[in-house]
């Protein structure tokens, strides 16, 4: 079937509307993730203006496709040349977006959390609660102060096809813990995305758990907590005895670290890094 499409303006929205047209668009983020349960459905929210969540969060209950977007213009079209909406997390200490299901995709979005947040407080967090995830894509996201930017739970072995690409984590890290990036999946890839700075009791730019044919390449992963690292992978004997294995067959190009970098050689290629440190 064909796709609907539900908008979002904070300013001349209004919760009782339909949704459907960008004349008719709701208000508040909350009315917005409420439609989400059918596939073929878009969300998008009005570029250049905030959202404040208010407690809100959003646990995905139906496979996709599903995107989460933007749109700038009153007939519903985007214009990329106008500021990311920005989802400002209000009253809630933990993470805002739960993906459970496939072939989801979030872009075009700023999300903005707080130091306050718990030590595991995603913006969005691939969780395995119904089994693997696959077919995710954040593309053009820019998070700040969350404990994880963007994490996936490395629990489950068949978790795959998770793209982060040309996205930015910025002071990332809560008095609880975090990282930038923390990702255990298979056939999945991290390009052109930044991961800077890692505050309070944050620690690694990107941390990785059993990943397997991973495609790294062509980010920017400066100043993790200084006794942490720019890239650690995982390879502990308690994971591999659990079934997990090590992470291996990975691919990691055409980077920059300022840090240091942990990894063994049966980890992947690791070629044509630039150390900036």
């Amino acid at each position: 079937g064909g796709w609907t499409t539900y908008y979002v303006d904070s300013v001349s929205g209004n919760d009782l509307n339909s949704g459907l047209t960008s004349g008719t668009a709701f208000q508040t983020f909350g009315k917005g993730i409420s439609i989400l349960t059918s596939p073929n459905t878009r969300l998008l929210f009005k570029r250049g203006q905030s959202f404040n969540t208010g407690g809100t969060f959003l646990e995905t209950s139906v496979n996709g496709p599903v995107i989460i977007g933007a749109y700038f213009n009153s007939d519903g079209s985007d214009d990329i040349n106008q500021p990311r909406p920005v989802i400002i997390q209000t009253l809630r200490d933990n993470t805002l977006i739960y993906i459970k299901h496939e072939n989801w995709i979030i872009k075009d979005l700023y999300f903005q959390g707080n130091s306050g947040l718990l030590g595991w407080a995603s913006a969005i967090f691939i969780a395995t609660w119904n089994g693997p995830v696959k077919d995710f894509l954040m593309s053009n996201v820019y998070v700040r102060e969350y404990a994880n930017g963007f994490a996936s739970d490395f629990g489950v072995l068949d978790q795959r096809r998770i793209f982060v690409y040309d996205s930015h984590f910025e002071d990332i890290g809560t008095p609880g813990g975090g990282n930038g990036i923390y990702i255990g999946a298979k056939d999945s890839a991290i390009m052109g995305t930044i991961v800077n700075k890692t505050n309070l009791g944050g620690e690694h730019n990107l941390r990785v758990f059993h990943g397997n044919k991973l495609l790294i390449s062509h980010n920017i992963f400066h100043n993790p907590k200084e006794i942490k690292d720019s890239l650690k992978f995982h390879n502990e004997e308690s994971l591999q005895n659990g079934g997990l294995g090590p992470s291996r067959w990975n691919l990691i190009s055409y980077n920059k670290f300022n840090h240091l970098v942990e990894y063994k050689p049966q980890n992947g290629l690791v070629s044509e890094n630039l150390s900036d440190a």
